[in-house]
C-alpha cells in the first residue's frame, strides 16, 4: 500500500470510529432506492455481488450473495456478510468472481480511478452488472474532507474553507439556501421569462 493510500486508511479508520457515514439501514441509504429498482429489474437478488467501499454495510442484505470491501478495517463489525479489507485498487479476488459489482461514493475519493475501473472490470463475469454511482454533486470542500479533517491538517485558506465549511451545513444557512432555491423556483413557475430554454444562448455583457 502506498503512502496516499496508507494516509487514506488511517484517515478512514479514525473516521468510522466516530460517527462517518453512520447509515447503517439500507431504506435510509440514498442509493436504496436506485438499487433495489435495478436488482428487481435484472433479478440480481441470488447473484453473487460484490460493493466496492461497502462502508457499514447498511446494503449487505439487499442480496443473498455479498461480499463488500472497504479500505478501512474498522468497519469490520458492522459486517455480517464476507468483508476484506483491502483497497479498491488491488482486490483481493481471482478474476470473473462476481456477476454484478456495484459501489456508490466511492470513485470521488480515489486518486486513481482507472486502477479501480480494471480491477472492477477484472473481477466480474463477462456479461456482469456494473452499477457506478459516484458523488460528483457534493461540494468541492466535502470530497477534500474539509468537513472532518483537523485544523491542524490546513494552512491558513485552508482553515478559513473549514470554517466556512462547518458555517454551510449550520441549519440557518440551509434554511437560507433552501428559501432561496424555492424562491428562484417559484418565479421561473410565474415568471415564464426568466427560464432559459437549453438552445438559448447567455451572452457576455
Amino acid at each position: 500500500m502506498n503512502f496516499v493510500h496508507q494516509e487514506s486508511k488511517t484517515f478512514y479508520d479514525r473516521e468510522y470510529r466516530k460517527d462517518y457515514a453512520p447509515t447503517r439501514d439500507a431504506l435510509k441509504h440514498p442509493f436504496f432506492s436506485f438499487l433495489s429498482r435495478v436488482i428487481d429489474e435484472y433479478g440480481l437478488k441470488t447473484k453473487k455481488c460484490l460493493e466496492v467501499g461497502c462502508g457499514r454495510g447498511a446494503l449487505q442484505d439487499m442480496v443473498a450473495d455479498y461480499t463488500g470491501v472497504d479500505l478501512s478495517e474498522a468497519v469490520r463489525p458492522f459486517l455480517t456478510k464476507p468483508f476484506y479489507a483491502c483497497s479498491a485498487t488491488s482486490l483481493p479476488f481471482a478474476d470473473n468472481s462476481f456477476d454484478v459489482v456495484w459501489t456508490y461514493a466511492v470513485l470521488e475519493h480515489i486518486p486513481d480511478p482507472e486502477i479501480v475501473f480494471r480491477e472492477m472490470r477484472r473481477v466480474i463475469v463477462p456479461g456482469g452488472i456494473l452499477i457506478l454511482h459516484a458523488a460528483w454533486h457534493c461540494p468541492f470542500y466535502a470530497a477534500q474532507g474539509y468537513p472532518v479533517r483537523a485544523y491542524r491538517e490546513f494552512n491558513v485558506m485552508g482553515k478559513i474553507l473549514k470554517f466556512l465549511a462547518h458555517l454551510h451545513h449550520a441549519r440557518l444557512c440551509r434554511a437560507i439556501s433552501i428559501v432561496m432555491l424555492r424562491s428562484w423556483i417559484l418565479l421561473r413557475e410565474c415568471f415564464p421569462e426568466f427560464n432559459i430554454g437549453e438552445n438559448d444562448v447567455l451572452k457576455p455583457l
